[in-house]
Formats: C-alpha cells, structure tokens, sequence
C-alpha cells in the first residue's frame, strides 16, 4: 500500500469560528442563551486566550456560582481545546448579572 501524497493548502479557523464556539460553551454551562455570553479571543504567544462576559442563572438544582464560573473556564480549557484543535493558554470569564430561580416552596 502506498501513502496517500500530502494535499496542498492549509486549514484556518477563524477567530470568528472559535468564538462561536467557546461561545456556546459557556452559555452551555452559565445557562444563559447563547446570544447572552460574548467571548473574545486572542493570540497569546501562538496559544489562544479566551474573555467570557456572560450573566448566569443559579438555582436550587445548579452549582454554587463559583464552581459554575470554574466549571465553565474547564470547559473552554478542555472541550473548547478538542473542538477547535487550537491550544489554550487562559480563560477569564466575568459575570454581569445573576439570575436566582427560585426553588419549589414546599
């Protein structure tokens, strides 16, 4: 059998694309839409550092909000690193707002 021959070109991923998606990976987790978070990225010595500025919602049946901010920086560390291929050196992410759903009254 013989190797396939290496194909000309490169493949990019936009700053645009990664974006989106440690976009929805952090509204994902936050549990806000998508549309409600923003994220910023840039080069960090060839590696790429991510800003979240997103609200979140907290409740009875969610983590206590530091462990949902840090639930959602792993997240962009480890799913947002295997769906874009790009290493990530940080993720900052600031809460705007807190939404509390209230839990059932018994």
């Amino acid at each position: 059998m013989s190797a396939e021959a290496p194909v000309p070109g490169r493949v990019v991923i936009t700053a645009r694309a990664q974006e989106r998606v440690f976009r929805a990976l952090a509204a994902d987790e936050l549990g806000v839409p998508v549309k409600s978070a923003k994220v910023r990225v840039a080069d960090d010595a060839g590696r790429i550092a991510a800003d979240v500025t997103s609200p979140a919602v907290t409740g009875p049946r969610t983590a206590p909000l530091l462990s949902l901010i840090e639930s959602t920086r792993r997240s962009l560390l480890d799913d947002g690193a295997r769906i874009t291929g790009a290493e990530i050196s940080k993720v900052s992410v600031r809460i705007t707002n807190v939404t509390t759903i209230p839990g059932r009254v018994q």
